[in-house]
């Protein structure tokens, strides 16, 4: 008797079955009713066909803020993600689960990995991987999933192989008296498939996460559809009716992708796999995590370190907008939200001296188990209030690009055990053509730092480097700030102290109410423009 299609798609589907632990602890979960937490991170398949509950995805604004704006409260896209939760609803009445959409269109899964904690929330009981539609190297793949197991509820990974039908001959869509669908390139994309998997497969197996296959799981019967002639309006499995290019699903085909995970998932007992243990057995803890197999590194974090997060923030791309306390003499300019050139980037600008923007950015979770092990006081801001960073020497200033504005060892900013190690990243823009100036940074509470100043005074273009913009007359520059965390956030305060001409706020306050409008002014165009924000961290007590 033929089994029905979600059981042969899982007993073929599965590359690899790992280790069940972290896996039994999430089908336990959905069975005693307790919430289950599902993150999705991929490419375009699932930032654009996973579907989108906006209910689910408001309760974590911070992360994967892109499909919230596409989809906020009161909306649902469907989608192979959402086709999983109803699925497992369907057969656990009980099970209490919902899921958010964190892909990231037409971009590698390498791409997360600067800001992984603003695309994956550090909430998740289960993780769901696509990281074989767009190539990323071994290395890369496993610094994420290296991170993503060591999130705080140490949860489940699985990866999900997307399959492109039409890889190797030039798109389903072929050219006349070509067929797509011979036998000689369905075999071709079969060991396309195979080589894109293969790394990934191996590292699956390394960390004993389970690895789902859609190219094995139904490859074989679309195979006996092609080959029997069938035209895909005749054949529930022809390739055309489970994808609309050879790799963006269908409505059927979403409904397949979910038919293998929620199977997965819930672990039917008709199949041979002991993956479901009764309720009353107690779980294991995860096993511990193996050595690296690659030489992976952990971008500014210090070498003690035995984790780092980063978190992202800013008004374009993914990222979440920070939070404002207060912008008085502050804009949000987004006159060209889709532009790449630095300049025309969405972003915070000033062209008042003294204006302020006090903003609070959330910090990783050891930021609050330290401030719990701490006295509970908020740090207060650091240095003397009448001193302004932007007026010592450049050389002392150590702004430039990429680098430090502050050191490590400044007060405030060093690395002990009563609070989390952390360093702040402010982007902004340099430009010829745009009179920029200055601002001073400073903690204020609940983390503390060397006063810093960001110059954004325009410099030769051997200093820079040129982020999209024709003669290199505008770029894009970042100041990393070492901070030290004593609370879950840390509030920080962005002062224009200077413009292009070096007006001071007292200089250019007498100016203009000068009623002549004398050249001593600050150009018309002259500002400051704040583009983003990232905030790095790792647990307290490590060593620099």
């Amino acid at each position: 008797m033929r089994r029905r299609e979600p059981e042969a798609s899982l007993s073929r589907g599965i590359a690899n079955l790992g280790d069940p632990h972290r896996v039994d602890r999430v089908r336990h979960a959905l069975r005693r009713g307790d919430p289950v937490l599902i993150a999705a991170l991929g490419a375009s398949v699932t930032s654009d066909y996973a579907g989108i509950d906006g209910d689910s995805q408001a309760l974590h604004p911070n992360v994967c803020a892109a499909a919230l704006r596409q989809c906020g409260r009161g909306c649902r896209w469907v989608g192979w993600l959402q086709d999983t939760v109803d699925s497992l609803r369907t057969a656990l009445p009980k099970a209490h689960v919902t899921a958010i959409n964190c892909g990231l269109p037409g971009s590698p899964l390498s791409f997360a990995a600067p800001c992984l904690e603003s695309h994956v929330p550090a909430s998740a009981d289960l993780v769901v991987v696509d990281a074989a539609t767009i190539r990323s190297s071994p290395q890369s793949v496993e610094a994420i999933l290296l991170r993503l197991l060591s999130l705080p509820r140490r949860p489940a990974v699985v990866l999900l192989h997307f399959f492109h039908w039409c890889a190797t001959n030039r798109g389903c869509s072929a050219p006349a008296g070509i067929e797509p669908w011979s036998y000689a390139h369905m075999a071709a994309n079969w060991l396309a498939g195979a080589r894109m998997e293969r790394d990934l497969t191996d590292l699956a197996a390394y960390y004993g996460l389970p690895a789902l296959s859609l190219r094995a799981a139904h490859y074989h019967a679309a195979l006996n559809a092609t080959r029997a002639g069938e035209s895909p309006g005749e054949s529930l499995g022809h390739p055309r009716r489970l994808t609309k290019d050879g790799l963006h699903p269908t409505r059927r085909g979403n409904r397949q992708i979910a038919a293998l995970l929620s199977s997965f998932l819930l672990a039917s007992p008709q199949l041979p796999l002991s993956l479901s243990p009764p309720l009353s057995l107690p779980l294991p803890l995860p096993l511990p995590l193996p050595p690296p197999l690659h030489a992976t590194s952990m971008r500014g974090a210090p070498p003690g370190a035995s984790h780092v997060a980063e978190q992202c923030f800013g008004w374009s791309g993914p990222e979440a907008a920070p939070e404002l306390e207060r912008h008085e003499g502050w804009r949000l300019v987004n006159d060209h939200p889709a532009h790449r050139a630095a300049s025309q980037r969405p972003g915070l600008v000033s062209s008042r001296p003294g204006s302020t923007v006090v903003v609070r950015l959330p910090a990783f979770h050891w930021a609050r188990a330290a401030a719990e092990q701490g006295d509970g006081a908020t740090a207060v801001e650091q240095g003397d209030a009448a001193a302004d960073a932007c007026s010592a020497p450049p050389a002392a200033r150590a702004d430039g690009p990429g680098q430090r504005a502050g050191s490590a060892d400044a007060r405030g900013a060093g690395n002990d055990a009563r609070g989390a190690g952390g360093m702040l990243t402010v982007q902004y823009v340099s430009s010829s053509t745009h009179g920029m100036g200055m601002a001073e940074l400073r903690c204020t509470v609940g983390c503390t730092c060397r006063p810093a100043c960001l110059d954004a005074r325009h410099r030769p273009a051997a200093e820079q480097s040129s982020v999209g913009s024709a003669g290199g007359s505008t770029v894009g520059r970042a100041s990393e700030v070492p901070v030290q965390l004593h609370a879950p956030y840390c509030v920080v305060s962005l002062r224009l102290t200077h413009l292009a001409n070096w007006t001071t706020p007292s200089s250019s306050t007498s100016s203009s109410s000068s009623s002549t409008g004398s050249s001593t002014a600050a150009p018309l165009r002259s500002r400051f423009k704040l583009t983003g924000l990232s905030l790095r961290s790792w647990p307290a007590g490590t060593a620099e």
